[in-house]
């Protein structure tokens, strides 16, 4: 999984598109996402993958490192 693409998902979540994130980037302590900003990201990686995130897996998806490996074992390449 490119970090480039969850990257630009991210800034879409946001509504920015100068956020400086890298895999170590914290959802919550580095950008501030609250849980409606957090549900619209995983609602975007669902659309645009075409995958379900179970909530059981939700909580585990924080920083940006972890939602690379998550997809990644996903199979999303």
């Amino acid at each position: 999984m490119t970090l480039a693409k969850i990257s630009n998902l991210i800034c879409a979540a946001l509504n920015k598109v100068d956020i400086n994130i890298d895999e170590d980037t914290d959802l919550v302590a580095d950008l501030g996402f609250n849980s409606l900003d957090l549900a619209e990201l995983i609602c975007a990686f669902e659309d645009e993958f075409g995958i379900e995130i179970p909530d059981r897996d939700v909580v585990k998806l924080r920083k940006v490192s972890e939602i690379v490996t998550y997809l990644d074992n996903k199979g999303i390449a």
